[in-house]
């Protein structure tokens, strides 16, 4: 890997170059340094809000263009607001690099702001309000934690701003505010991956270097937040089921020097299962999660601990123990040795993170924009080496004081909770007829697609690959790559949600994570900081026809980790006490989820189309209670067998022949069972019709969740079929130049989260489609919604969407490589369906020969309106 190159265009623009030719993909980040921090009273919500009109485009490439050339190179696209920065990013192949130079180029000076851009933006970002700072409890505790802890830096207000700011918008307001912040001297353009640096370097001046300069960015003075002197606190309710407790700290700027020991008192306190909170409030059955973490912006920000309690926990006991555990640290409870774990996962998972193209620029753009220092990750590196435990307790001391902290507390609401109501005909109050005027059509005139990317790739991402199975039956893929010092490792299991007994739903989830609180060999915490030691951690998670886990980590540690793995497989001990703890974080989620209007839809929606003869795969709280020790030990010995489970290593694991030895000995003891493993029976599907339709009133929700669904081709069909109704899915509602995004949010401006998805099973599979809304416009986006389904079904995809499509299977064909570890579970998924490991090149040679009329057939079978 070449040394970053740092470049400043006459007009200002700052580029930094980082060659990185381990995959044939480019990540560009673009950042301005501007976010809420430099807003005033007139002018809160604008960081954000411009964020999202720059992708309404230019005159030349308006906001559809920019994402069907996105989506015709086969990338991804999207940006953040943060309370510093506003950054735009893009990965895609690095052969296309120039199309995200000449849009981001374009979009610098030529932002359009139209009126009913404006407008129907304002909607959007109402929605996401709506969903992320009130329906979300966490979203509504940080905001009051922010007001409260700050009270004069801007950093006390939400990013996105609140009601009253987004009226205030208008189109002078956002075109004001982007010609101050948008231009050369306040921007920072990183790109990363399979580039030369000159070239990059001759390109980017091309594109961006007659950009008129216009001068220094003016910034509004920020206000200096007063010395905090006494405790501050406040209590909010909310329509919620599990009380939340947040405790904050004013802490340094990201650039001082004990910002860093801050980011490793967070990692003790509260990073992983291995982590003192963990021990304290999870274990116990106090907390259901507990994390803790550092603002690293430019100015003063919040070291904060937040909890989710069990409903019943005591919030004083938990505020006294976080309290008590703040207290040791201030008089010196880590030691040496914890010490040096602590450095240790820290520069760890750096080096993990920066193992992929994405990783290494969104690092090298948050020193550089923030600090004008690309080396600031490396320089933080470098002070947590010199870290030693009386840094920790004088921090503590310093930071970490009753006098400077905010608590906020979260309260529940009396009788808050869904109210069912089902079935129901009408599925949403208000209208909902198919009257409502239909949108205009979306353009695609002038949309250019080279027949070159339209070529199929002429290897599998699985190239290179090795094949071969254990004396004990264990199937083994190993895909090696020496670009990085890490290895990524995933398994699968058949212990699976489908193979549980009929009365016992959630047996599967509860035996896999079960799995991960200790063997004979290893307890809950010495087995978790196996992998927490390397900035990783590992979960197992039970799906419906197998369960998966995944971890990176550097090449020294893949025996330790996977001699640790074969004790979860092989030895777990299911103590009554850790049984007891899986039990309740199991319930407690239940609640979590029906406290979400998604949540509970989508759990509604698995319930409903059960066929009546199968039965349903939905825990719930007396399902879980009905499980005993003895069942999941039952279900763990017969279902968690070597001869039917996989494991995939891509990366940096030595030779073959010294990864088959390492496996054969790790694995030794691990042997089949001689009970018969279950079958897999799925839910099936209930006999579809109009009726089937349940309405949910949940009080206190300004969103409604309107998800929809319909059946769709099983795995078990001809891949033409599945590839047709994949092809057809995505056109739909996949990514925001489809149907769905580009009509119901950019032109309706109805939702902030709308989209479909084709779920593919071995003996049934399904559409989802989904939006949340306002719940006064709930009936029009049902109708909306089922409106656009229904026109897939009634006439042909055109002829520029399939071919969009295909193009676009093409480009992230190239993406697919990119990270360990994403390539790693997609290898995994293949083998455990059954599949050929290349058949990401069969799927695609098949899509790419589909015709309109082979996309129509499948509509007109599986997606038929009353269904």
């Amino acid at each position: 890997m070449s040394e970053v190159a740092l470049f400043r265009l006459r007009n200002g623009l700052t580029l930094l170059v980082d060659e990185f030719h381990y995959a044939p993909v480019a990540a560009l980040f673009l950042s301005y340094r501007v976010g809420s921090r430099n807003e005033t009273e007139l002018s809160r919500g604008l960081s954000h809000f411009c964020e999202h009109m720059l992708f309404k485009g230019t005159p030349r490439f308006p906001g559809r263009r920019f994402w069907q050339i996105i989506q015709r190179d086969g990338g991804v696209a999207n940006a953040f607001t943060t309370k510093d920065m506003t950054a735009y990013f893009t990965v895609l192949p690095s052969s296309r690099l120039d199309d995200a130079l000449e849009i981001e180029s374009d979009r610098m000076t030529n932002c359009r702001f139209d009126e009913q851009d404006i407008d129907s933006e304002i909607q959007v970002v109402q929605e996401e309000w709506r969903l992320t700072s009130v329906d979300s409890p966490a979203g509504m505790l940080d905001d009051r934690l922010y007001m409260t802890a700050f009270q004069q830096h801007p950093y006390r207000f939400p990013i996105a701003g609140g009601l009253d700011d987004l009226s205030r918008i208008s189109t002078s307001s956002a075109r004001s505010f982007y010609e101050r912040h948008y231009r050369p001297g306040n921007a920072y353009l990183v790109i990363v991956g399979d580039v030369e640096t000159r070239d990059v370097q001759a390109r980017v001046e091309r594109h961006f270097g007659e950009i008129r300069s216009a001068g220094d960015t003016l910034a509004e003075p920020v206000p200096a937040e007063p010395q905090q002197c006494r405790p501050r606190s406040i209590e909010v309710e909310h329509e919620s089921s599990l009380e939340r407790i947040s405790i904050c700290f004013h802490s340094p700027p990201g650039d001082h020097s004990q910002n860093s020991v801050l980011d490793l008192l967070s990692i003790h306190l509260a990073a992983g299962r291995s982590s003192r909170l963990e021990e304290l409030l999870v274990g116990p059955g106090l907390a259901m999660d507990v994390s803790a973490s550092n603002d690293n912006g430019i100015d003063t920000g919040l070291f904060a601990i937040r909890a989710v309690l069990h409903q019943g926990a005591s919030r004083e006991s938990i505020i006294e123990k976080i309290w008590a555990e703040l207290d040791d640290i201030s008089s010196g409870s880590i030691g040496p040795e914890e010490c040096e774990l602590l450095r240790n996962r820290y520069i760890s998972a750096i080096e993990l993170a920066n193992s992929s193209p994405i990783g290494r620029a969104a690092d090298l753009t948050s020193g550089l924009c923030l600090f004008d220092n690309p080396d600031q990750f490396l320089e933080v590196r470098q002070r947590v080496r010199e870290i030693g435990p009386d840094d920790l307790r004088r921090a503590a001391q310093r930071w970490l004081r009753r006098e400077s902290s905010t608590q906020a507390v979260l309260v529940p609401k009396e009788g808050s909770g869904a109210k069912p109501h089902h079935p129901l005909a009408e599925a949403v109050s208000g209208p909902h007829g198919e009257d409502i005027s239909a949108p205009s059509a979306i353009d695609y005139e002038g949309l250019d697609i080279p027949g070159e990317l339209l070529e199929p790739p002429g290897r599998s991402v699985s190239g290179g690959s090795i094949r071969f199975r254990l004396p004990n039956g264990l199937d083994v893929v190993y895909r090696p790559d020496e670009t990085f010092p890490v290895a990524a490792i995933a398994l699968s299991l058949p212990l699976a949600s489908f193979r549980e007994p009929a009365d016992l739903p959630g047996l599967a989830s509860v035996t896999a994570e079960s799995m991960l609180h200790g063997s004979g060999e290893l307890d809950y915490g010495a087995f978790h900081r196996k992998f927490e030691r390397f900035g990783t951690s590992i979960a197992l998670v039970a799906r419906d026809e197998y369960a998966t886990g995944s971890f990176t980590v550097p090449s020294s540690a893949i025996e330790e980790s996977l001699r640790a793995v074969a004790t979860m497989l092989v030895a777990p001990t299911f103590g009554l006490d850790h049984l007891k703890q899986v039990m309740r974080e199991h319930k407690a989620e239940i609640t979590h989820r029906r406290d979400s209007v998604f949540g509970l839809a989508l759990e509604e929606l698995e319930l409903m189309m059960a066929a009546p003869d199968r039965p349903d795969r939905v825990p719930t709280h007396d399902s879980l209670s009905a499980i005993r020790r003895e069942d999941v030990v039952g279900f763990h010995r017969v279902c968690c067998r070597p001869s039917r489970s996989s494991i995939v290593v891509v990366g940096n694991a030595g030779s073959e022949d010294g990864l088959r030895t390492l496996l054969e000995d790790c694995f030794s003891v691990w042997r089949d069972s001689a009970g018969d493993i279950p079958e897999l029976i799925g839910p099936g599907l209930a006999e579809a019709g109009v009726d089937n339709t349940v309405r949910t009133v949940m009080p206190g929700k300004l969103q409604a969740a309107i998800v929809i669904a319909s059946a769709a081709p099983s795995r078990n069909v001809d891949r033409s079929e599945r590839a047709a109704f994949a092809y057809l899915t995505s056109i739909l509602g996949s990514g925001i130049g489809s149907r769905l995004e580009q009509v119901l949010r950019e032109q309706m401006g109805l939702a902030y989260a709308v989209g479909s998805r084709y779920i593919a099973r071995r003996e049934t599979g399904r559409l989802v489609a989904y939006l949340s809304t306002a719940a006064e416009r709930a009936g029009e986006a049902y109708a909306a919604l089922r409106r656009e389904c229904r026109s897939v079904y009634e006439e042909p995809v055109r002829e520029i969407e399939l071919l969009l499509e295909k193009s676009s299977s093409v480009g992230r064909h190239a993406l697919g490589n990119m990270e360990y570890e994403a390539l790693a579970n997609r290898l995994l998924v293949r083998i455990s369906e059954g599949l050929s490991l290349e058949e990401d090149l069969r799927f695609l040679e098949v899509g790419l020969r589909l015709s309109t009329d082979d996309l129509l057939d499948v509509a007109r079978t599986y997606l038929v309106p009353d269904e």
